[in-house]
């Protein structure tokens, strides 16, 4: 039996898109953002693939065990061609978070997971 190899150095890299805003109301735009983030992906690593899957975590403020559908999309890419691109996947990550209402948006990289926390305007209400 002929051993499988790889004579390139890749990396994981995987980014996380959930379905539901930080106020559990769902993404409406989901498609359009899950598509965004395959194209982006592929643009880095030539190729991606998307599962889907549950990600939970405790409320803070209340303890509360939250859970919440997420999309799960991962690339192996060169770390030089990565390099090149990070921030373009930052840009992306930013927009996502600010557009769908999330807290922090993560992507794990050489499992090594980040997290891009999100500033949002406070809202004042109108008299």
């Amino acid at each position: 039996m002929t051993a499988l190899y790889s004579s390139r150095v890749v990396k994981r890299l995987t980014l996380y898109i959930p379905e539901r805003d930080r106020f559990d109301n769902p993404i409406r735009e989901l498609p359009y953002w899950v598509t965004e983030a395959i194209t982006l992906l592929t643009s880095i690593g030539g190729g991606t693939t998307k599962l889907s899957g549950e990600g939970a975590w405790v409320i803070t403020q209340t303890g509360k065990l939250q859970r919440e559908p997420v999309n799960i999309l991962y690339t192996d890419v060169d770390p030089t061609v990565f390099n090149s691109k990070r921030q373009i996947l930052l840009d992306f990550m930013e927009r996502f978070g600010t557009a769908t209402g999330q807290d922090a948006v993560a992507a794990e990289y050489d499992s090594e997971m980040h997290f891009i926390r999100i500033r949002h305007e406070a809202r004042t209400r109108k008299a």
